[in-house]
Formats: C-alpha cells, sequence, structure tokens
C-alpha cells in the first residue's frame, strides 16, 4: 500500500515537471532568437550603422571646415596688423641689448638707405655717427633697466630718406618684457629737417626784428630785455613786457641754462598753436637768448602717428593676448578691457541673445557699476541693441536719452549709470549677428568714424571668437562621439 503510494506521487510529479518544462519552451525559444540576432547582426543592421557613421563623418568634416574657415580669417586678420607694421610710415625696429638689429620694418630700411636683409643681425651702432656711438651703448642700456619709454635724438650715417648723408634721427623705445630674449623695440623719426629749422633760427637771430619766428633775450635775473614783433602771440599769454619778469616756470628754466651752459628746448602750447623754443645761454653776457618756432603742424601729425601706433599697438597685442586655450568668457574680458584702453572709454560691454529666454542679456562688462544694469534684460528689437542688429551697422551716440532712433525701454537704468555718449557696432561676420559691442562715456563725447571703424575692428574680433569657440566644442563632442562608437 505504501509502495503504491510513493509510485503514484512520482508519476504526479513528473507529469507537473513536464507541464512547467513545457509552458517555458517558446520563452526560451524567443530568447535564444535575440541572442542569436544580436549576436549575427543583419545585413540591414550594418548598412544603418556604416550609413550613421558615414554621417557623423560627413558632419565633422563640414565642421572641421567651418573651423578651419574661422582660423583663416583669424590669420589673415594677423596678417592685416602686421602689414600694418610693415608699411607704416613710421620707422620701426626690435633691437636686442648689444644694439643688433633682428626687426625692421621697410620705412626703417628706407631710413637707413639698406635692403632689410642686409640690415638684420648687424649692429645699430654702425649706422650712428663715429662720436655718438658711446652715448647709444649708453642708451640702450638705460632702455633696458627701465619700464618707461626712453627718448634721445641721434646723428646717423647714410643717405636717409632725404637723401643726406648725415641726418638726424628722434629715436622712442622701450624694452619688451618677455622672457623670450634681452631685447627692445624702437621708432625712429626723422628729424633732420627740424634741426635745420633749428639751425636757421639760430642764423635769422642775426637779423632778430626781421625774423618770422619768435625771439627773445632774458637776462640772468629773469627780466625780459628783448623780444621782437613774432614774440607778441607769446607775451600775451604770459603777460609780460620788456623790462618785466618773465613767468615762473621759464625763470627757472633760463637760469637752468645758464647754470649748465647747455642748450634746451621745450614746447609750449599758445592758444591753438604749439611753439619750439630753444633756450641758448649766451657765456660771454650772461643772458639767455630764445628762438621759438611754430611747430603746430609737425605736432599735430606727431600725434596722428601717435594714436594710430597705439591703436596698432592694442590690435596686435590683442591678438597676441586672445588664445584658443582661453575660455570665451576670458577673451571677450580682453576684448571689452582693450576697446576702453583703445577709445580712452569710461565703459565697455558685450550684449548677446539669450537662446532660451528669447531676450538680450548683458554677457561681458567692464568699468559698469550699478548692478542693475549687470543684470538687465532687453526686449529683442528694442534699445541700442535692436537698431544694430536690424540694420547690421554701428552707430554713434551723442546723447543716449535724446536719440529718436533708440526704441527706449531701459532709460532708467541708463540713466542710473549715468551713460551719455558712446558707440555701439554688431558683432558679426558677413549677416549673420551674434550680438553687439558697446563702448560708452559718462560724459559728452564727440566720437568719429574712425573711432567706430577701430570699434567694429574689435567686434570682429569678437565675432571669430564665438564662432571659432563653437567650431571648436562642436568637433570636440563629435570626436568624443566617434571614439565611444569605436
Amino acid at each position: 500500500m505504501q509502495v503504491g503510494t510513493r509510485k503514484n506521487g512520482m508519476c504526479t510529479k513528473m507529469q507537473n515537471d513536464k507541464i512547467a518544462t513545457s509552458d517555458l519552451r517558446p520563452y526560451a525559444e524567443d530568447e535564444q532568437q535575440v541572442k542569436e540576432r544580436s549576436a549575427h547582426p543583419s545585413e540591414m543592421d550594418v548598412e544603418a550603422l556604416y550609413h550613421e557613421l558615414d554621417v557623423h563623418k560627413i558632419e565633422l568634416e563640414q565642421k572641421n571646415e567651418e573651423l578651419m574657415r574661422a582660423q583663416a580669417k583669424l590669420v589673415a586678420s594677423e596678417e592685416k596688423y602686421r602689414d600694418l607694421y610693415e608699411f607704416a610710415p613710421i620707422r620701426y625696429f626690435t633691437l636686442e641689448s648689444s644694439g643688433m638689429i633682428l626687426e625692421a620694418n621697410l620705412a626703417g630700411a628706407s631710413l637707413l638707405g639698406m635692403e632689410r636683409a642686409h640690415l638684420v643681425n648687424n649692429r645699430f651702432q654702425a649706422y650712428i655717427a663715429q662720436d655718438s656711438r658711446q652715448e647709444f651703448n649708453a642708451f640702450c642700456r638705460r632702455v633696458m633697466e627701465s619700464d618707461a619709454k626712453e627718448t634721445a635724438e641721434f646723428q646717423l650715417n647714410g643717405t636717409g630718406m632725404n637723401g643726406i648723408a648725415h641726418f638726424w634721427v628722434l629715436i622712442e623705445a622701450r624694452a619688451i618684457r618677455d622672457g623670450i630674449r634681452q631685447s627692445f623695440r624702437m621708432a625712429a623719426i626723422d628729424i633732420t629737417e627740424h634741426k635745420q629749422a633749428v639751425n636757421e633760427i639760430e642764423s635769422l637771430a642775426r637779423f632778430p626784428e626781421e625774423n618770422p619766428n619768435p625771439i627773445l633775450r632774458v637776462t640772468s635775473e629773469g627780466v625780459l630785455a628783448f623780444a621782437n614783433q613774432s614774440s607778441d602771440p607769446l607775451l600775451k599769454v604770459w603777460d609780460c613786457r620788456v623790462g618785466q619778469k618773465v613767468p615762473n616756470d621759464l625763470r627757472e628754466l633760463v637760469l637752468g641754462a645758464i647754470k649748465s651752459e647747455e642748450v634746451s628746448e621745450i614746447d609750449v602750447v599758445i592758444g591753438e598753436a604749439i611753439y619750439s623754443l630753444v633756450i641758448t645761454p649766451i657765456k660771454d653776457t650772461g643772458h639767455v637768448n630764445i628762438y621759438g618756432m611754430d611747430i603746430t603742424e609737425r605736432k599735430t601729425i606727431e600725434m596722428k602717428f601717435a594714436k594710430e601706433l597705439n591703436k596698432f599697438k592694442l590690435l596686435y597685442n590683442l591678438t597676441l593676448v586672445m588664445s584658443a586655450e582661453n575660455s570665451l568668457e576670458e577673451n571677450f574680458t580682453v576684448i571689452v578691457d582693450k576697446s576702453r584702453q583703445l577709445l580712452s572709454a569710461d565703459t565697455s560691454y558685450i550684449a548677446l541673445l539669450d537662446e532660451r529666454s528669447q531676450d538680450v542679456r548683458m554677457h561681458t562688462l567692464s568699468g559698469i557699476r550699478t548692478e542693475a544694469f549687470k543684470q538687465m534684460h532687453l526686449p529683442l528689437g528694442k534699445g541700442l541693441y535692436g537698431l544694430v542688429m536690424e540694420t547690421h551697422q554701428g552707430y554713434i551716440i551723442d546723447d543716449y536719452l535724446k536719440t529718436n532712433d533708440i526704441k527706449h525701454v531701459v532709460d532708467s537704468i541708463i540713466a542710473d549709470e549715468g551713460l551719455v555718449s558712446g558707440m555701439a557696432v554688431p558683432i558679426q561676420i558677413k549677416d549673420l549677428s551674434l550680438g553687439v559691442l558697446y563702448v560708452f562715456n559718462r560724459h559728452k563725447t564727440q566720437f568719429t568714424q574712425e573711432d567706430l571703424d577701430s570699434l567694429s575692428l574689435l567686434g570682429n574680433l569678437a565675432a571669430l571668437e564665438i564662432i571659432r569657440k563653437k567650431a571648436s566644442n562642436a568637433l570636440k563632442e563629435q570626436l568624443n562621439f566617434l571614439q565611444q562608437l569605436a
């Protein structure tokens, strides 16, 4: 009885196991088919994968081409500034601390009457007059020891621009602190005509009353003993007549010249004119002769050259400072700081479109004081931003709050910040506008078209930076994606 019961129980269990196994078999077969398909993908799956890889490859190539174009534009911009250096009318040289010529622009080579290939690696002292070479060596040492600009006059040998065998130059130099080599940059201005003019003044002083330039004589007590008719503009400003003492600052120069027995020279501004006064001590009589010359035109040209030189230096240095390793924010900060420096502005800032909120946000600011301005949001098409983006051109603003062309929506924020006159240019490449670059002053300022053109150059650099960063980031993402696929 017990044996029969055990047998029947075993049969029942075997039947149940068979039923359970029969129920699971279809699932097991399905799972096996999935594994086989995964291990052995169909031809269609392989073709789809290859297609996807080809698409990604084309996308990467297109983005790489875009990056190369942006880099080419940046190189072209750098070449433009290099051309400004090469073809500048001012004579530029780069010298080693010993005086060896490392580099010279075309005007510099022309000044010395030599081919540039023959100048490089030669000592500049070879072109200095023999009796001034020791003085030039001392000048080189002074330049390298100073952080300020050093200036001196030297007589050079050679033919020069004007064909004169011996000519004079005014040299301005500043040390280069790049940690690479001991060197300095130098600008040379041909002042031969100026020197000749000084000599001519001295010659004409024999006939002082007929001299068209101011001629004065001052005693050792600082009393004006003589002044020709051409000196009247000076005497009116000084409120001085013959027999009276000259102004204190001029009196000190006179006494210093008598004591040192050396000729000195100063520039004085008389109304809108600029005069050069050569103070010459006369040993035998104990007085000084002052020979004047109107140098307004020359000074105007020099100031214009200086302004252009400063702009060139700033833009050239900007291209060197902006680095691919820097973040977009770091390079934008360089741009707004240089914009303020270049245009002597109180503020500079960049505004960009926020794609998420579809309004305009202040992105990078320099010189801004109020928190409201820093956090300012501007609706599309409004304010100066809207005007610049709509017309794709820059604007000079004489008085922001009184300008009718602007759709005013944030006047209270502008007023609290105190902004009055300024400029705004699009950050764009061709017709692709990416944002706006501004400079503004807190006082009335007469900005010029030349100023606007300079700001536009910086705006174009900002646009190139945006494109370059976007292309670089996209390329990195795609490369990471391909690496993951591999």
